[in-house]
């Protein structure tokens, strides 16, 4: 194929994305139902399509996959919009444990007899879905937080079913496939912020913008296509970070009335946050206004700060994210989770942001799960069950506000079950 059939090909397929796009943001303004069906016939076209252009360069496969991301967040909406509610964030203490069926062995999970048998026999939704998270895969190997969530998203809706499991079980094998791949990619991160003069100066002082300018020179230098990528997904941390600290000072301002303590970014004594700017956050002590420069500011009190801000805001979504890219991923995901809530095609915004910003929260709720039940277990070795099923209680009503933190509720409830015992 020439190449420029192939960009006329391109083209036509990124005119009926815009076009699929448009009427996505009119469903979420009118719930017409026929316009999530329209996109979802138009979508399952561009993906036929697809499948027959044999250029495939970059640009190819980045469409190719926001293709096949539109084509899932579409479906969730139309499941949003068929069942006529909005999921509530309300916490979800009072359901019962998850009824799964019996757990399959590795062997069976990987047998291909089984699964053909389970994919004639489970329901059809569950196939549905399952199919095209196994064609996503085919399609995208490189995409394992998106895969990773897919399928683990198959386990948290569909309990009662063996493909559930199997879903969760591939889900677990592309785990591995992160962690080597973030293993990877640090390595790569750290020798591009080695190329940039004055990084660690700049990043101390908060001068994201700066870094984003001299990241965007890296990239245009820059010819190794995997190199590449990273330095454009480091550019989009950077962005968000500067829109953050840009808008640092505004959300302050709509705090007035409840302002945040100084003592949450490291402040030795009593005071109030008033304001920020460029290089400093301006706190009202009894003894006047000090300024705090930004480099006394280190990124957990950072993070803290713009997660306090962010409590009852409509942000933006480059501020949750800017939270995680500073290590909170825990808050960050919430603030984003919400979003989702009342508009699942919220998250095609975000593309792998989300995905791996949900990885990292996955994690986060694990780590603190491991540390609670680790102390419970030393209250309960010095005969102090109560205070022990107290810190599990007070943990499990943290945590169980999203399906996705459904196995984590799960080893709590245990944990209480078999105190005392």
């Amino acid at each position: 194929m020439s190449s420029s059939l192939f960009a006329a090909d391109l083209n036509s397929v990124k005119t009926r994305i815009s076009t699929v796009k448009k009427y996505l943001a009119k469903w979420h303004k009118t719930s017409d139902q026929k316009l999530i069906l329209d996109s979802l016939i138009i979508l399952t076209e561009i993906k036929k399509d697809l499948k027959s252009i044999n250029d495939r360069d970059e640009e190819y496969e980045s469409i190719k996959q926001e293709v096949y991301m539109l084509f899932f967040w579409a479906n969730k909406s139309k499941v949003v919009i068929s069942k006529k509610r909005r999921r509530s964030t309300r916490p979800l203490i009072n359901i019962p444990p998850l009824e799964r069926p019996k757990k399959l062995t590795d062997a069976e999970v990987n047998d291909a007899v089984i699964l053909a048998k389970l994919l004639s026999t489970e329901p059809k939704k569950v196939v549905e879905e399952f199919k095209h998270t196994q064609d996503f895969t085919k399609n995208n190997p490189n995409a394992y937080y998106e895969s990773e969530y897919m399928y683990r998203d198959i386990y948290f809706e569909h309990p009662e079913s063996n493909l559930a499991e199997i879903a969760n079980k591939y889900a677990n094998s592309i785990n591995i496939k992160i962690i080597k791949f973030e293993q990877e990619k640090e390595i790569k991160t750290n020798n591009i912020l080695n190329n940039i003069s004055d990084f660690e100066k700049l990043y101390t002082y908060r001068k994201f913008g700066q870094i984003e300018k001299k990241l965007k020179d890296l990239y245009d230098q820059e010819k190794d296509k995997i190199t590449k990528h990273i330095i454009g997904h480091m550019i989009k941390e950077y962005q968000n970070l500067n829109v953050t600290m840009k808008a640092i000072d505004q959300l302050i301002k709509n705090k007035k009335k409840n302002p945040i303590s100084g003592r949450l970014i490291g402040l030795k004594f009593n005071g109030s946050i008033i304001g920020a700017s460029e290089k400093s956050v301006s706190i009202k002590t009894k003894m006047g206004t000090v300024s705090l420069p930004w480099k006394k500011v280190n990124d957990k009190q950072l993070a803290d700060l713009i997660t306090q801000l962010s409590q009852g805001v409509d942000v933006s979504y480059r501020i949750p994210l800017a939270m995680y890219k500073l290590g909170n991923a825990y808050e960050a995901f919430k603030i984003i989770y919400h979003k989702i809530l009342r508009d699942p095609l919220f998250a095609t915004k975000l593309g792998i942001f989300y995905f791996e910003l949900l990885y990292h929260f996955r994690l986060d709720t694990t780590k603190l799960v491991d540390a609670t039940i680790a102390r419970s277990n030393k209250l309960a070795k010095s005969k102090d069950i109560a205070g022990a099923i107290k810190i599990l209680t007070k943990c499990l009503l943290q945590i169980n506000k999203t399906k996705f933190q459904y196995d984590e509720v799960a080893r709590i409830r245990k944990a209480i079950n078999t105190l005392g015992k």
